[in-house]
């Protein structure tokens, strides 16, 4: 699941920051990955400070050491109201702060760089009496993006590693697309017996992040953590306005901009569906496929399907808005 907002660049420069500075164009994607842990990337064009503000319930510790500062974090903008305010550069790539409350916990990680500092104090809680311990993440760099997964849990997180995954810049940049600009930015979660991809596309084309390329505005993929993972068979695929997404022998292909998810329905066993309203001709490579079954949720009816098999590539004709189920193996 995920969710996504932007303003427009710039609509009235007449609007200004705390600073004087004109309000920046932002665009932000949250999304809960694994119905376990959340994702953030907030990417803002400016050329000033900015800040990325979170805060929680409970007993707030970070893994590096802060420094305190004397009274509050500034004199205007809502700053003045934050208090026991403590500063840190982090000495990674990577953040963590913990808050903790009567066995329960919320993890968050930051992945940074060298132009980001970090912030802890207590702010207004719910209400104007109560006061809760936050983070800020802030960046001096241009056109900041923020990263950032939370994690809930209860005695002790249960994700190993967080990290960022750069896009390779590519010799070409399609029609339509911002040059020279960042192509993309990703990350990867590992967590329990699974890796966990999100990336973003910044431009047309296709892009690639390691082992991973896809073409599309959004892609997330759970893979099984094993030693070799070129012959694995991802446990879930998501590509959001995209035609395109590989990784090892496995590969997706549309005819037209679609989005879409594949996900594992036990042993042998894939439940597919078009999510876009037009019809799509898909080719799925990496596997030896079995029968197709059309969904029909609504009448609690299945119908087989006929796909065109070639080897280990599967050619679907999918209609707009249907779900399919998919044996293989």
């Amino acid at each position: 699941m995920d969710a996504s907002a932007s303003t427009d660049p710039y609509s009235n420069e007449t609007d200004q920051d705390i600073y004087g500075h004109p309000l920046p164009a932002m665009k932000r994607i949250v999304a809960l990955l694994d119905e376990s842990f959340v994702v953030d990337i907030f990417r803002v064009r400016t050329g000033s400070l900015c800040d990325w503000v979170y805060r929680n319930l409970g007993e707030l510790t970070t893994d590096e050491a802060m420094v305190p500062q004397e009274g509050t974090l500034g004199d205007k903008g809502g700053y003045q109201y934050i208090d026991n305010v403590n500063r840190g550069t982090p000495s990674a790539g990577s953040w963590q702060a913990t808050w903790l409350a009567d066995g329960q916990g919320m993890r968050l990680t930051s992945l940074c760089d060298d132009r980001m500092e970090f912030i802890t104090g207590d702010g207004y809680g719910r209400r104007i009496d109560e006061k809760v311990s936050m983070v800020l993440a802030r960046s001096t760099g241009i056109n900041p993006i923020f990263k950032t997964v939370l994690e809930p849990f209860e005695r002790s997180p249960a994700i190993s590693s967080v990290k960022e995954i750069s896009a390779d810049w590519p010799e070409i940049y399609p029609e339509g697309s911002n040059s020279p600009g960042v192509p993309g930015t990703g990350i990867e979660v590992v967590k329990s017996t699974n890796r966990h991809f999100l990336l973003l596309g910044f431009c047309w084309g296709e892009k690639s992040f390691g082992d991973i390329s896809f073409d599309g505005q959004l892609a997330y993929l759970s893979v099984e953590t094993s030693s070799s993972e070129d012959g694995l068979l991802p446990d879930y695929v998501y590509l959001v306005n995209g035609t395109s997404i590989h990784k090892g022998d496995f590969s997706l292909r549309a005819d037209k901009i679609v989005t879409l998810y594949l996900q594992k329905e036990g042993e042998g066993q894939f439940l597919l569906e078009n999510q876009s309203r037009s019809d799509v001709r898909l080719s799925v490579d990496g596997v030896v496929w079995g029968s197709v079954t059309q969904l029909d949720l609504a009448e609690s009816r299945e119908t087989e399907h006929s796909p065109i098999v070639n080897g280990q590539t599967l050619c679907l004709e999918l209609e707009a808005n249907t779900k399919y189920r998919i044996s293989y193996g």
